[in-house]
C-alpha cells in the first residue's frame, strides 16, 4: 500500500523522486536517511516522521505543523541541539516499530501546503549541519526505496483515525487477533461494526438465516431497498454483511449456516467468541463446548417488557464474559433457557438503540482483556438497565 499510496500522490511521489527514502506506514509518513550531527559530534542517520491526513487515498494538507524524529538529538555542527527545530525530548511510540524519541516544531508563516513541504523542511534542517561537514557524503537525498508492513494491513485504506488520535501502538494490541461472531441480528451485527474498524486479523460471521427487510431496522446504516428484488430471495445475512465491510477491509469470512452440535468444534481456536444468540438451547451448546476447550467468549442478552404505562417499554442488556480460569459465575448470570413469553425482544420489536447498547458493552469488554482499554474493575458480567440509566458489575471479576 505504501507504494501505490505514493504513487498517487504529487505530493509524496515528488519527495521520492527528488531521492527521499519516504515511506508511509500505520497513518505515518516517513523519511529515513536522515544524515545528522550528534550531541557527541559525530554523524548518524535518523527519521523524521508525522502523522498523515488522508481523504480515501489522496493526501490532504497536513493538520499542523507538528513531526517527530526517530534518532539522537540532532545538533549543529558548531555544537548545541537545533533549539529552532527540537520542541522537546519524549520517547513515545506512535504505532507499531515508530518509537520517536523527540517532538519537532518549526511553522511557516503560511503552514504547510502539503507532506512535500513539511516533510522536507524538517528534513532539510537537521541534515543541513551534518552536510556542512561534507556534501557529498551526507546528503539525505539516498534514493533508497523502503519496503512497507502496511501492504500487510487489513483495510482497504490507511487507518488515518487512529494516527490522528496518536493511538495506533494501543490498537495494535488488537492486530492478528482471529474473531467470531455467533448470530448476525440487531447486537451481533452491531457488534460487526465496531469490530471491523479494528485490525483484527480475521472476523468469522456464522448465522443460517437471510437478510429481510425487517433486520433493516437493527442494523447500522441504512440499507436500499435493491437488496431485496422481487426475483429473488433475500441474501444471507453473512454474505450481506461480509460484502458490505469487505468494501473496508479483508478478513470478514462468512459461514452461511447456524452452529449445532455437529459444528460447534467450529467455534475452537479463536482469540474471542461473541455470542449473540436468543435460543437458550443454542446458546447453552456453544458455551459448555467453548468452556471444555478453555476458550475466550463473551454472551450477550437483552430483555424488554412493558412497563407500567403499557406504551413504554423496559429494557435491560447482560454482557457475561468467560476466559480460561473464570467459569464458575456462568451457570448464575446466562440464561440457558429460551427467552420468557413476556420478552418482546424474542417478537422481534425494532429497539436497534438497545441493539447497540449491548454490542458497545461487549466490546469494552473484548477491549479490556485485550488490553487496550483499562480496566481497573476486572468484571465478567455487567447490566445496563434504560429505566435506571445505570450500568451494574456483577461481584465475578477477572485477576489481573
Amino acid at each position: 500500500m505504501s507504494a501505490s499510496l505514493i504513487s498517487r500522490n504529487a505530493d509524496l511521489q515528488r519527495l521520492r523522486d527528488e531521492g527521499f527514502a519516504v515511506e508511509v506506514r500505520s497513518g505515518h509518513v516517513i523519511v529515513h536517511d536522515v544524515w545528522y550531527v550528534t550531541p557527541s559530534g559525530l554523524i548518524d542517520k535518523g527519521s523524521v516522521v508525522s502523522p498523515i491526513q488522508l481523504n480515501g487515498d489522496r493526501t490532504q494538507p497536513p493538520s499542523d505543523h507538528i513531526a517527530y524524529f526517530i534518532g539522537q538529538a540532532p545538533c549543529r555542527k558548531a555544537g548545541g541541539t537545533l533549539s529552532g527545530v527540537i520542541n522537546q525530548a519524549l520517547e513515545q511510540t506512535l504505532a507499531d516499530g515508530i518509537h520517536v524519541s523527540f517532538m519537532l516544531s518549526n511553522k511557516p508563516a503560511t503552514g504547510y501546503p502539503d507532506f512535500h513541504a513539511k516533510m522536507k523542511r524538517y528534513v532539510e534542517m537537521i541534515n543541513a549541519e551534518a552536510r556542512a561537514v561534507d556534501p557529498s557524503r551526507f546528503d539525505a537525498r539516498t534514493f533508497r526505496q523502503v519496503g512497507s508492513a502496511e501492504d500487510e494491513s487489513v483495510f482497504m485504506y490507511v487507518d488515518t483515525a487512529s494516527s490522528r488520535a496518536g493511538i495506533t501502538a494501543s490498537v495494535a494490541r488488537l492486530r492478528q487477533q482471529r474473531i467470531v461472531i455467533v448470530g448476525l441480528g440487531g447486537t451481533g451485527s452491531h457488534l460487526l461494526d465496531y469490530v471491523a474498524k479494528t485490525p483484527v486479523a480475521e472476523i468469522h460471521l456464522f448465522d443460517g438465516d437471510r437478510f429481510h427487510q425487517h433486520n433493516a431496522f437493527r442494523a447500522p446504516g441504512a440499507t436500499g431497498l435493491d437488496t431485496w428484488p422481487t426475483d429473488a430471495p433475500a441474501p444471507m445475512k453473512v454474505d450481506f454483511f461480509s460484502q458490505r465491510y469487505g468494501t473496508m477491509r479483508r478478513g470478514v469470512i462468512a459461514h452461511d449456516y447456524n452452529i449445532t452440535a455437529a459444528n460447534v468444534d467450529e467455534l475452537h481456536d479463536f482469540d474471542m467468541v461473541f455470542i449473540c444468540v436468543d435460543c437458550g438451547d443454542v446458546r447453552k451448546l456453544i458455551i459448555n463446548s467453548l468452556v471444555q476447550q478453555a476458550c475466550s467468549f463473551i454472551d450477550v442478552g437483552m430483555h424488554v417488557k412493558r412497563a407500567h404505562d403499557p406504551q413504554q417499554l423496559l429494557g435491560t442488556c447482560r454482557v457475561t464474559a468467560g476466559i480460561p480460569g473464570h467459569y464458575s459465575h456462568i451457570t448464575r448470570r446466562v440464561p440457558m433457557a429460551d427467552v420468557e413469553n413476556d420478552n418482546l425482544y424474542g417478537e422481534n420489536i425494532q429497539i436497534c438503540e438497545l441493539n447497540a447498547m449491548n454490542a458497545l458493552l461487549a466490546v469494552f469488554k473484548w477491549k479490556k482483556l485485550s488490553g487496550f482499554l483499562a480496566d481497573e474493575v476486572g468484571e465478567l458480567n455487567s447490566t445496563f438497565s434504560t429505566s435506571f440509566n445505570k450500568i451494574t458489575s456483577s461481584e465475578e471479576v477477572a485477576a489481573k
